[in-house]
Order: structure tokens, then sequence, then C-alpha cells
């Protein structure tokens, strides 16, 4: 964000300094204005050398803010201060047309209202940019979107934002992002930031919502801004302590025990090294530990001295499961084997760990009694009967002679679609009737199989603190369910789930029990000491002989 500085330095760095934030944001909505259909062109116009590797390139952005836009309330002293946003399009966002990914004049409409999600952002002073174009109409397909030219990924790896604000209708959104980019993304547990059942234009209640950032921490700062983990208060005075005495500050109060953030095994400690970030674009152990300083201080306890530890003797940090069984049968063209998975991430353990000798990761296969054919049914059923139902609410309405509550004419929906369909894309338009050929029946029995999901998948987190998965599985087909196979039992049953690349030709998601996003992120952290960090001499003497 600010020379390379994590959201949450650099909030604290520029509070007050209003100039330089504006001047921040507006750097941040030139690059996003160059990413529009007009910017792409301009570029291609002028020859400019940069441009041939945009020859092919769709628009990343739909339409950008004006420079007035971003004057207009201004905040500069608080906790998103100097952050500037985009938002997928078929999210509400007030003074901005609202497009949902089609041309059709039918969708579009300039919203009175905004997504709550996004007036919260405003309100904590995030500066919104502009709209993030969708590949596919209401974003059916966006979750399994397996291109480089990702809109959210490329906004945020481009520095055109901070936070990438995605939407998806079938499948975990955003969670794909970090595929080409060494970025990352998050998608909460169902519901947590907002619902899109009230005061949605296109009520579509299964639409699953995500965020992609620069770094997890970005993500993690967010998030516990969001559940006010950390006071603004408590947040300032901490880091002007930190830059005058070089002391670690406590930002997190005790309102972070109340957001899920229990952990089942003792605090994490901070690792023993300093040293610059990775090449991979996480934070190694030097930026991992200032980083703690500014709101991780909770997860790490009291350290053992030497003597202590020997006497504590081995001991399992952190528990990881992995689903073998789908690994084994969908991804052999790739990693080969659920075999070669864990020893893939054992060997980045080997070789960058800076956990304590004596701290354990255990990787261990998981069992889980799912059909995945059947969650791709479900999936796909929920969403296109919801999607149906949401436009023959918007468009195909009567009302009874009597007065009371409309409901759904087929009279009047036979002799009305036919004008409003002609206005939608081809893809959409089969989408609804897919939709309208589903029962009420149909429905009910796939909202059986998610409460069946999510059964088999609490089990499994008896024994592991997250499950850990491949993001790709194959067929490896652009806007194919079954190319995210992997990722839909979680996203079926509302898990939270965190997207990263520990490779750039390994990217994984991290998921974990429902409820528990905070300490998912905790153990998360915890994860990429394990396999991002540097290692400690005596591991490499130990392994790499």
């Amino acid at each position: 964000m600010l020379e390379g500085l994590c959201v949450r330095k650099a909030v604290e760095r520029l509070r007050h300094k209003t100039s330089q934030q504006r001047q921040l944001v507006n750097e941040m909505r030139e690059r996003a204005d160059a990413l529009t259909a007009s910017g792409l062109a301009a570029a291609r116009a002028r020859r400019d050398p940069a441009a041939q590797k945009l020859q092919h390139q769709e628009p990343c952005f739909v339409e950008v803010a004006s420079s007035s836009n971003l004057q207009r309330g201004f905040s500069p002293d608080c906790m998103l201060s100097g952050v500037a946003i985009g938002v997928s399009d078929t999210l509400d966002v007030r003074e901005f047309c609202t497009r949902y990914g089609t041309q059709s004049q039918l969708l579009q409409q300039m919203p009175q209202t905004e997504f709550p999600f996004v007036s919260w952002l405003r309100r904590h002073g995030a500066q919104f940019v502009g709209k993030l174009a969708c590949r596919t109409p209401l974003t059916i397909d966006e979750a399994s979107l397996i291109v480089s030219d990702n809109p959210a990924a490329v906004a945020v790896s481009r520095n055109a934002c901070n936070y990438a604000i995605s939407s998806s209708l079938m499948g975990p959104a955003a969670l794909t992002s970090p595929l080409h980019h060494p970025i990352a993304s998050f998608k909460p547990t169902a519901q947590s930031f907002a619902t899109f059942a009230e005061g949605y234009r296109l009520s579509v209640p299964s639409m699953s919502f995500g965020i992609t950032a620069g770094t997890l921490d970005d993500i993690f700062y967010l998030w516990e801004v969001f559940t006010s983990a950390i006071q603004p208060a408590s947040f300032f005075d901490t880091q002007s302590g930190d830059t005058t005495d070089g002391n670690d500050g406590n930002a997190v109060t005790d309102s972070n025990k109340a957001t899920g953030s229990t952990k089942r095994r003792r605090p994490v400690p901070s690792p023993p090294n300093d040293s610059s970030a990775n090449r991979y674009g996480y934070a190694s152990v030097g930026r991992f530990k200032r980083s703690i300083s500014d709101g991780y201080s909770s997860l790490r306890g009291s350290r053992p001295t030497s003597g202590e530890e020997e006497l504590i003797g081995p001991h399992i940090e952190l528990s990881v499961g992995y689903p073998a069984d789908w690994i084994d049968a969908l991804c052999h063209e790739r990693l080969l084997s659920a075999d070669e998975f864990r020893r893939r991430i054992l060997r980045l353990v080997s070789t960058r760990n800076s956990m304590r000798k004596n701290e354990v990761l255990e990787v261990i296969p998981l069992t889980i009694d799912i059909d995945l054919e059947e969650v791709v049914q479900a999936t796909q059923t929920i969403g296109l009967y919801e999607l149906s139902q949401a436009f023959d609410r918007l468009f195909f309405w009567n009302t009874h002679s009597d007065g009371r509550d409309p409901c759904l004419s087929s009279s009047s929906s036979t002799s009305g679609k036919a004008g409003v369909l002609e206005e939608l894309p081809e893809e959409l338009v089969s989408a609804i009737f897919n939709g309208r050929a589903l029962t009420s029946l149909d429905y009910h029995r796939a909202l059986r199989t998610r409460d069946s999901v999510v059964r088999a998948t609490e089990e499994q987190f008896r024994d592991v603190d997250f499950i850990l998965t491949p993001m790709l599985s194959e067929p490896y087909v652009n806007s194919s369910m079954r190319s995210i196979a992997l990722l839909l039992p979680f996203s079926l049953g509302g898990n939270p789930m965190v997207s990263l690349q520990l490779e750039p030709d390994f990217p994984v998601v991290l998921i974990g029990e429902l409820g528990r996003d905070t300490g998912l992120f905790e153990d998360s952290t915890t994860f990429l000491q394990f396999v991002q960090g540097t290692s400690p001499g005596w591991w490499r003497r130990k392994f790499m002989r």
C-alpha cells in the first residue's frame, strides 16, 4: 500500500495526513481507470510498450469514481482511512450504476441504497474507486474463473485497490484470485458480512461473498476492524508506542475472544529471526513479527525459556487434514496422488520452517463421506432455483383481486417473459429456464443435501484445526464448477475459507470450522510460519544433509 507496507501499518502511518491519503487513493483510482475499456484502448492507441501485454486483456473495471467523488466524505482518522476498495458490479453502490454483468437496460439501475458491507467500509474511512467487471452475468460462474485476468485479482495485484469485494452465485466467491497472482483471498462464514436476501434487488440467499487483498494480514486486519477486535484508540496508541519505544503493543481487546478465535492448542510463539519479505509476497518472519506488534500479540502467549522448551518436548502445534480420496480421484494430472500433495507440504516445512524445534506440524489424510457429484448437483439446483425465483419476483409478479400479497401468475409470466428474456444475455436466459424447470421438491432435496454436508464436514474438525486442499481439480476448465469440486462441499456448507499461493504453481485453500473465522486466520498464520518462514540453522542441518 505504501512502499510495500501492509494496510495495517500504512493506516497507522497516514493517520491525520489527509493530503497523503488522498494522493494515495487518487493514484489507485488512476490505475483503476487505466484498466477500464477506455483506458486500455487509450494505452493501445499510444502504442505504449506496456500495452503490448494488455493486447488481449478484458477490462477489469466497468466504471471508476471521479476525483470529485473521492473528495467528498473523506475521513482522515478512521481505521480504514486511505484504503481503496473495488466492488463487484453485482453489488449496489450509491451513485453508481449496477449492471449485474450485463448490457441489458432491464437490469441496470441507479440504486438508492447500497450493499451493507460497502456502507460499513465507507463509515470506517475506505474510499470506493470503481466497479469491477463481471466475467459472467450475475457472477453465475465467477467462482470457477481460472484465467489470469480475473478482475479482482488483477485489480489488487496491480495496486488499483487494496480490497476487491466479489460475489458469486454458485461456488465460493474470490477464492481463485491467487491462482495466477501472489495475493490472498477470503470467503467468510456464510452471511457473516451481509445477507443477499433482504433489501437486495435480486434476492439470491445462496450467493456468496469474498474479499481479495495483497496479503493475508491485510484481510485479517479488515476482519479485526469488522469484528471490533481492535479499537481506534488502542490501535493508534499502540502504534505510536511502537514507533517511539520499539516495544510490542497489544491492540487486541477482549472482544477478540467473542469472535470465535479460541484456539485449541497453546498460543503460537513469535518467530525467532527477522528477515525481509519472501519472494512470494507473504509475510516472512521479520515482517510477521512486525505485524503481530500491530494486533497479533494475543496469539503469542508466554514464551518458554530454552530449558523449559527442552522439558516440554516435541508436541503438535497445528493439525492439518487433507481430503486424500478426493485428491487421488480428481488431481491426478497435476499432483499425481494425495501422498504427493502431503510430501510437497512437508518439503516446504523441511526447508522454510520458522517454528521452534519442538513444535510440529501434523498433516493427516481425511476420509470425508460426501459424494462430490451430489454436491455439484445440489449447488446448481439451489443457485438456479433461487435465481429464477428472483427474476420471477422482479418481472412477473401479479396481484390477487383481493389485494393480498403479490404472487406469481403463470399467464402473466408467460406473456411477459418473451419480451423480458429477449433483453437478457443467452447464458442468463438459459440459467433462468433451467431454474424454472426445477420444482420446490428439488430445491428442498438440495437443501437436505446441504444439511448432510454440514454434518459430515463438521465431524472432521474434531481431529484437525483446518482442512487443506488444492484449489483446482480436473478437468481444469474455466467456468466449470467441477474444476473447483474440492471446494464445493465447504462452500455449500458455508465454511470460512482462505486461499493463497504456497508456491507460484501451488495454490491451496484452507477451510475452517463454521463460525470460526478468526480461528482460521490464526491457524493460517501459524501454517505460513511452517511453510513460508525462514528456516533456522538447526532445521537445515537436520533435514538438508
